[in-house]
């Protein structure tokens, strides 16, 4: 990540309730403007943060290359995580919605 998106991440909910933004583009447009007027020295944390996480995306591609995989922080192998969301059955290009799915959309 680049330093910008740990800044957001660290003070995104601090704006959301000190400026009561409702949409997420309300308080970006906040967060970049704090960005600009930060000095070096405020967003040196962030910076460092991001040259940390770039160190760690080069060893873990490096490890893949090696291994096939890279160890995670919770120390699982890479290519033995199981995604945390069910995805539903893909529609292939000629499938089409069913009737049942169309009617219940449809109030008589």
């Amino acid at each position: 990540m680049v330093a910008f998106m740990f800044f957001v991440k660290a003070e995104s909910k601090n704006t959301f309730q000190k400026h009561a933004c409702k949409a997420a583009s309300d308080a970006t447009k906040i967060l970049g403007k704090m960005w600009k007027e930060m000095t070096d020295e405020q967003k040196k944390p962030y910076t460092d943060a991001a040259l940390a996480d770039q160190d760690r995306h080069k060893a873990q591609i490096k490890e893949f290359t090696d291994n096939g995989f890279f160890m995670m922080s919770d120390g699982t192998k890479s290519t033995d995580s199981q995604p945390k969301i069910k995805l539903g059955k893909r529609k292939t290009k000629n499938e089409s919605p069913t009737i049942e799915a169309s009617e219940k959309r449809v109030k008589v």
